[in-house]
């Protein structure tokens, strides 16, 4: 796909990740060291919970070359938008179950 994501009606905000639809194996190599840890916020937004403070909780004790993947039932530009604008980095891939896989993680952490 591209660099950044298609528009759909409804949505306005174009956003700065890498998109995939499938499976890739030409990961750029910063994210490839990454140790990710996965949070399917899924069941929390059936059960009417906003998951946005245990999001916070889990970035903000990210130890150096971690990274977080959010599994959601939608693609969460408001949360990529946030993150970007702390710094970090973002890849976003439509999983195959029609939900949406987001990673986080810092290419240069401090």
């Amino acid at each position: 796909m591209s660099s950044r994501a298609r528009r759909q009606p409804g949505v306005a905000i174009q956003l700065d990740c890498f998109v995939a639809s499938a499976p890739r194996n030409d990961i750029p190599p910063p994210m490839s060291a990454v140790k990710f840890k996965t949070l399917d916020v899924r069941p929390m937004l059936a059960q009417g919970v906003e998951p946005f403070s245990e999001i916070r909780r889990r970035v903000d004790t990210l130890p150096p070359g971690g990274g977080l993947t959010i599994v959601a039932p939608f693609l969460p530009a408001p949360l990529i938008e946030k993150l970007k604008s702390e710094g970090f980095a973002s890849r976003v891939e439509r999983r195959t179950d029609g939900g949406w896989a987001a990673s986080f993680w810092r290419d240069n952490p401090a």
